[in-house]
């Protein structure tokens, strides 16, 4: 329901649904979105980072990649808000469950991930091409299949104007986020490449256009993309 919610631009009700709980999927989309506020993703997150094996933040058990995930997505916010204090803490816990995990049977998807910790820290301090190559040689297979990961290696790639290689990792996944949409258009259009930015505008446009009010900025930018290109005004 709340993915519905989300992927129909429809954040508030989406908000109620996952409540102020990070175990939930969606809790970070939501986040980003600034459909929770900042204060409150930032207790979430510090009760999270104090207390990570308490009971009440078990992911649901098809969430197979839950506690990798988690890490991943509290570094992602913290680099985002140059947070280095906090991930500097996650560091120092993500390398102590390093040093263990080799005297201990490890669920999928709970091996620490202290690289992606790495790259976040230096995302957080400015340094791009640090962060960017970190990222790049973090390894899929320790946390398979997670958003996050290859959402920072799409950003970082278009943002210092690698922007086939952008494409590239964008057009590997089946991720169908609007917000990324949105920006793998704004990719395709620097390349020159019409016909996908085109698709991927009216992808927003059609997704969007009854967002909550806070959104639809989204949506009139897609509008506006349309506008310009040919075969795209509609």
């Amino acid at each position: 329901l709340a993915n519905g919610l989300i992927f129909r631009g429809h954040v508030r009700e989406a908000g109620l649904v996952v409540g102020n709980r990070f175990e939930m999927p969606f809790f970070m989309d939501l986040a980003t979105l600034n459909a929770i506020p900042a204060d409150t993703v930032e207790r979430v997150l510090a009760r999270w980072l104090e207390h990570p094996g308490d009971q009440s933040l078990l992911y649901f058990p098809w969430f197979a990649t839950g506690p990798c995930y988690r890490t991943l997505e509290a570094a992602h916010w913290w680099a985002s808000r140059r947070d280095t204090a906090s991930l500097q803490r996650l560091m120092r816990r993500q390398n102590s469950e390093a040093r263990a995990v080799g005297n201990a049977v490890v669920r999928i998807g709970a091996h620490p991930v202290p690289g992606f910790v790495a790259g976040a820290l230096a995302l957080a301090r400015g340094d791009t091409a640090l962060a960017l190559s970190r990222f790049l040689a973090f390894p899929d297979s320790l946390c398979p299949g997670a958003p996050p990961l290859r959402d920072v290696r799409f950003r970082l790639l278009a943002a210092v104007g690698r922007g086939t290689e952008a494409a590239a990792v964008f057009d590997r996944s089946h991720d169908r986020r609007v917000p990324l949409m949105l920006e793998r258009a704004r990719v395709a259009e620097r390349l020159g490449d019409r016909a996908t930015a085109v698709h991927y505008y009216q992808f927003v446009l059609q997704a969007w256009q009854h967002a909550d009010s806070e959104l639809r900025p989204v949506a009139a930018e897609a509008r506006a993309a349309l506008g310009r290109l040919p075969q795209g005004a509609r």
